[in-house]
């Protein structure tokens, strides 16, 4: 764990009741080898020596898997630990569009959206039911697989000759006037 940096081994004597003065300086070994790796992980373990930790975590943009890892600097100039695992977030979940409603912010790995049909829509008969929950899973949304169709209102009652009816439409916000 460490190394002479001036003087050679030497022998101490007791002479006339005093020690002698030690020339030999030793200085702690730095480690340079098995720093901690893997995608999107930083640490801080540059420059440490023997008997030293550092820590490791995740860059910013990812989400560590567990807790931050403590390595120790080891005699041999080898860093000794665990390497944490490390994540990518996601990126903003993209508007899906007026047909439905999101809920859910967070963007970090493992992160989850509740996607529900809007006011004025039903899942079409394919879809699953509501909500459908997807997830962030290492930098990617899951795929949503809901279909929000508009709501058919069906046509619009007969009213007698004395009004006249205009506009088109029959789904959710169409509108006639009378």
């Amino acid at each position: 764990g460490h190394s002479i940096t001036s003087g050679a081994p030497e022998d101490l004597y007791c002479q006339a009741g005093k020690g002698q003065a030690k020339t030999l300086v030793c200085t702690p070994t730095e480690c340079t080898s098995n720093y901690p790796s893997g995608v999107g992980v930083r640490h801080t373990c540059v420059g440490q020596t023997f008997g030293n930790t550092c820590t490791a975590d995740c860059l910013d943009d990812y989400t560590v898997d567990g807790d931050d890892s403590t390595f120790t600097c080891s005699a041999t100039g080898e860093f000794d630990g665990v390497n944490p695992t490390c994540f990518a977030d996601c990126p903003e979940f993209a508007d899906p569009g007026d047909a439905y409603s999101v809920e859910g912010s967070s963007v970090h790995h493992g992160a989850t959206r509740s996607i529900y049909c809007s006011v004025g829509n039903e899942p079409s008969l394919s879809s699953p039911a509501e909500p459908e929950v997807i997830t962030c899973e290492n930098g990617e949304w899951s795929p949503p697989s809901i279909v929000c169709d508009w709501i058919d209102c069906g046509e619009y009652p007969s009213l007698s000759d004395a009004y006249t009816i205009t506009g088109t439409g029959t789904v959710h916000n169409s509108t006639r006037q009378i």
